[in-house]
């Protein structure tokens, strides 16, 4: 019998599976635990399941608009028919949640629009709704302002009984008497190789790189893609941000070296195909990328953003490139400067990257002892995982 066996969660998220991106993998995987460890979870969402793909859960899921298809809907597609939808379907989300006693759940949970940022107060009025209910918000992005100078730096105390952050190094932020609680998302398995990997040397791309977004570094990317013309890279483009990209169907285009795939079984495969993972990213909740990528044996080069390197400490190659007013807020910066300065900043950044990516390249043995420490660190990873996940499990049953 679990620790919480009998407890009642309710968790409202605009996105679930079969959405992609990290959050929705974290969030996903964070309520198959809380039901492993016995409580009954109730997910209300706006995102529709694929009706020509298998996706079952342990829990009650009820889902807002109809299925889709798989074909008609990319991940892109899924999450434009999401946000397109969320003003006139939140007041559903709350029907459905009324459904239930008022005293029916011990727990409510929200994410994303529903959560920290709470669009039309949907948390609100259900919080105050189930009124013997405890609250809290699970933040596996950071809520920002636009108006914020520090927005990763500063995350939010925010109204609700539990806190959740993907990361200790917010919860050190925050601190002081609040509640917050550090639950580190966890590597899905599937992501993890079980076989014996393809020998780096025989792989097909020199540098792999995800998420085609600006404040994931793609602009960085796309100056070493122009600069580094005998080197082959791959790009995989992943939904996010609501938004399709008009420049994914260009890049084949505009460079001879740049390969362009979407949709994966498993990260694995992508992965694998790559020798090298770069992640230059400026808006992060965890760093998820750099653990999947050095689990599959690939050399990770990343930005050395603090919570990039709490959650990675040992074996990417770390680049300081970024101005300091970058990396307190890309948002900030991208209102108040002019784009010619900041595609210079950009330029300076990928010149800086080249010049230790190429002088990486060129010692063997520096490379083998990163991705050697790579290899190990998914085991470190899983103890850091258990730690805490068992303290938010404990600080819950304190709650009641």
């Amino acid at each position: 019998m679990g620790l919480l066996t009998g407890k009642r969660f309710l968790f409202l998220s605009e996105v679930f599976d079969p959405a992609g991106g990290g959050g929705v993998k974290a969030t996903s995987q964070h309520f198959r635990r809380l039901h492993e460890e016995g409580a009954e979870v109730t997910v209300i969402t706006l995102t529709p399941t694929y009706e020509d793909r298998d996706i079952s859960y342990p829990f009650t899921i009820h889902r807002i608009l109809e299925p889709v298809s798989s074909i008609d809907y990319s991940a892109t597609k899924l999450f434009n028919l999401i946000y397109s939808s969320l003003g006139d379907n939140t007041d559903k989300i709350i029907d459905k949640a009324k459904d239930y006693p008022q005293d029916y759940f011990d727990y409510i949970c929200g994410y994303g629009s529903f959560g920290a940022l709470d669009v039309n107060n949907v948390f609100t009025i259900l919080k105050e709704y189930f009124h013997s209910a405890i609250t809290h918000i699970i933040q596996y992005d950071p809520p920002f302002h636009i108006d914020s100078v520090d927005h990763w730096k500063n995350p939010p105390k925010l109204d609700c009984d539990l806190q959740i952050v993907c990361s200790p190094v917010w919860s050190d932020i925050i601190g002081g008497d609040s509640l917050v609680v550090p639950v580190i998302p966890i590597i899905n398995p599937i992501d993890i190789p079980e076989s014996s990997l393809i020998p780096w040397e025989d792989r097909k791309y020199d540098f792999g790189f995800i998420n085609t977004i600006l404040h994931k570094g793609f602009n960085t990317v796309l100056k070493l893609i122009s600069s580094m013309p005998n080197h082959t890279f791959v790009i995989k483009v992943v939904g996010g941000m609501g938004t399709e990209n008009p420049i994914h169907d260009k890049l084949e285009k505009w460079f001879p070296n740049v390969t362009v795939v979407r949709w994966h079984k498993s990260m694995c495969d992508f992965y694998q195909d790559c020798r090298t993972i770069l992640y230059p990213s400026l808006w992060e909740g965890f760093g998820m990328v750099p653990i999947e990528a050095a689990a599959n044996g690939c050399l990770v080069f990343a930005n050395q953003h603090p919570i990039i390197e709490d959650a990675n400490p040992d074996f990417p190659v770390f680049i300081d490139a970024y101005p300091e007013e970058v990396m307190a807020n890309w948002f900030h910066y991208h209102r108040d400067v002019t784009a010619n300065n900041i595609d210079l900043m950009y330029q300076d950044v990928a010149d800086e990257w080249k010049e230790v990516i190429e002088d990486t390249l060129r010692d063997p043995e520096l490379m083998d002892k990163h991705i050697a420490l790579g290899l190990n660190a998914i085991d470190k990873h899983k103890l850091k995982d258990i730690l805490l996940w068992n303290q938010y499990v404990k600080t819950l049953c304190k709650l009641t």
